[in-house]
C-alpha cells in the first residue's frame, strides 16, 4: 500500500536525521574546538534542520493526502498488519530519541552561550581595568608621562 510506503520514506528521513544530529552532539562534546567553530556548527545544524523539517512536512502532507483516499475498512486493515505496527513504533522510537538528543543539543547550545558570555564580560572587565590603570597613571604623572610618550 503507498500509505506503507510513505510511512516508510519517513522513517528513513527521520533515521537519516537522528544520525545527522548526533553526529553534530558527537562534534560540539570534541575538546580542542574553539567558540567561533562550534557557532559556525550550530548554524550549520539549523540549515540541517530546517531541511529536514521541511522534507518531513511535505511527507506528512502527502501521507494525509493518502489516508484521506482510504475507507476504515482499508485503515483497519493496514493497522491490523505487523509490518506495519512495526513501522509505526519505529517512527515513534525515531521521534522520541530525535526529541531526546535535541534536549541534549540544545542545553549543550545554552551552556556554550552562557560560557560566551563569561568570556565577553570577562573581557570588559579586563578593558576596563586597563582603562582605569592608565587613567590612574596618566593623573599620577600628569603632563611627564605624555611628554615622554
Amino acid at each position: 500500500m503507498k500509505l506503507q510506503v510513505l510511512f516508510e520514506e519517513k522513517n528513513r528521513l527521520l533515521k537519516s536525521f537522528l544520525e545527522e544530529t548526533r553526529n553534530y552532539l558527537e562534534r560540539f562534546k570534541q575538546d580542542g574546538h574553539d567558540v567561533e567553530l562550534k557557532m559556525d556548527w550550530v548554524d550549520e545544524l539549523s540549515d540541517l534542520r530546517e531541511a529536514n523539517i521541511k522534507a518531513l512536512q511535505v511527507l506528512d502532507q502527502q501521507i494525509a493526502i493518502e489516508r484521506l483516499l482510504l475507507n476504515n475498512e482499508d485503515i483497519e486493515k493496514l493497522q491490523g498488519q505487523p509490518v506495519f505496527k512495526e513501522i509505526l513504533d519505529q517512527t515513534l522510537n525515531f521521534i522520541k530519541e530525535i526529541q531526546l538528543t535535541d534536549q541534549s543539543l540544545f542545553l549543550y547550545i545554552q551552556n556554550m552561550g552562557f560560557e560566551l558570555r563569561a568570556q565577553i564580560l570577562k573581557g570588559l572587565k579586563d578593558k576596563e581595568a586597563v582603562s582605569k590603570f592608565k587613567s590612574q597613571t596618566q593623573s599620577d604623572t600628569g603632563d611627564e608621562l605624555d611628554r615622554t610618550v
